[in-house]
């Protein structure tokens, strides 16, 4: 009942086709609940994801391919895809949709071949031109798919967008639009760069890592030392650092967005990664709407030996604006109230002119945040 009275009072006060363009720098699954409710206030959301990640199936591709990743991009065009729209739900079934992860490789092929040529019971209901692109993709993709390629848990989204990708002359951005386009999406959804980079960063112990599944703690083991510092690397296995620049298009959507949002997610993986290219900070410091951070409530072993005014410095820092407080690249700090006692110092706000909000977001009995509160207090700055 309350969901549904929330969306009722939402639907009063917003007309979605020509709701709020609010800014969000992250990738990764943790905004994937904000996009069930940004669906109800505005198609016109906009959402700048990095390509960075190196793990997963995503690896795979890219080793491949030598291309960048497109899980994340795939994750977020999925979650604000319009199931409402004929077809577009047995669309999302099957780009949703993974190969067996224990299969041998040939049974594997020959059910990718069978979707290929719709012989498959998730191609059913599709429509038709929508099942072409699918189909032509994939078939692009399989034709040019290295013998040794591993389709053991593989996205069938995933593999879409990499046809997509090759088939456009290595264009990311046409991969991007033709699945906004079958998933009929209700909102932006841009990669920060096109470029097949690496993250790569140092800890305060000295070691350097190259590889995004390095840092978060989900494929190998936990960062045990902080990270200091944070770039991007054009090669996988020696440091080649490089800060590809922003294109106009993506500058146009940071300037003229009414709400900027560092949201909760892997800090540096899924946040501080969107920020590195050269651009970013400038694009952003020349908007003058809110920019807020919404930190995380829960565990990010990237944070390992983080308090929330070093999570900031670090935001600040990666913005150029640590130095340069004029820089205006941060107006609030938005926390739920049982983060109070973990505020920075006051002197440190001040400093850089951070408004801090507090409110009670976190939703009850888990260490998230509830979505529809979060999205309340986001729109109460607009």
């Amino acid at each position: 009942m309350a969901s549904s009275i929330y969306k009722q009072d939402l639907s009063t006060q917003y007309n979605p086709k020509l709701g709020p363009r609010l800014l969000f720098f992250s990738g990764g699954s943790a905004l994937q609940g904000l996009c069930a409710e940004l669906k109800h206030v505005t198609h016109n959301s906009i959402h700048l994801l990095n390509p960075f990640d190196s793990g997963g199936s995503s690896a795979h591709l890219r080793t491949a391919f030598d291309m960048p990743a497109v899980g994340d991009l795939r994750n977020r065009l999925m979650g604000l895809a319009d199931l409402d729209q004929t077809g577009v739900s047995e669309t999302y079934q099957l780009l949703h949709y993974r190969l067996s992860c224990t299969d041998e490789a040939s049974v594997l092929l020959e059910e990718l071949r069978r979707i290929i040529h719709a012989r498959h019971p998730l191609t059913q209901g599709i429509p038709q031109i929508s099942l072409n692109e699918i189909c032509s993709a994939l078939h692009y993709f399989a034709q040019r798919m290295p013998e040794s390629f591993r389709l053991q848990g593989a996205s069938i989204g995933n593999l879409v967008m990499a046809g997509t990708y090759l088939e456009n002359g290595r264009n990311l951005t046409a991969s991007v639009t033709s699945l906004a386009k079958l998933l009929c999406i209700q909102g932006v959804v841009e990669p920060v760069t096109e470029a097949p980079l690496h993250l790569a960063v140092e800890l305060s112990s000295g070691l350097r890592m190259i590889g995004q599944h390095l840092v978060t703690g989900k494929e190998f083991r936990p960062l045990d030392a902080r990270i200091e510092s944070i770039w991007l690397s054009e090669c996988p296995d020696r440091n080649c650092p490089v800060r590809p620049e922003i294109s106009e298009q993506i500058a146009m959507e940071i300037s003229q967005a009414d709400l900027i949002c560092y949201p909760p997610g892997s800090f540096y993986s899924s946040v501080i990664a969107n920020l590195l290219p050269e651009g970013i900070s400038k694009a952003v410091s020349g908007n003058s709407a809110a920019k807020v951070y919404v930190p995380n409530l829960g565990c990010d072993p990237e944070q390992f030996g983080m308090n929330l005014e070093q999570q900031i410095a670090t935001l600040l820092s990666v913005l150029d604006a640590l130095e340069e407080p004029e820089q205006h690249v941060l107006s609030h700090l938005l926390i739920d109230s049982e983060q109070a006692s973990e505020l920075p110092n006051q002197d440190f706000l001040d400093r850089h002119g951070i408004q801090v909000i507090e409110r009670h977001l976190r939703s009850s009995n888990t260490p998230y945040y509830d979505n529809q509160k979060l999205l309340k207090a986001l729109l109460e700055l607009i």
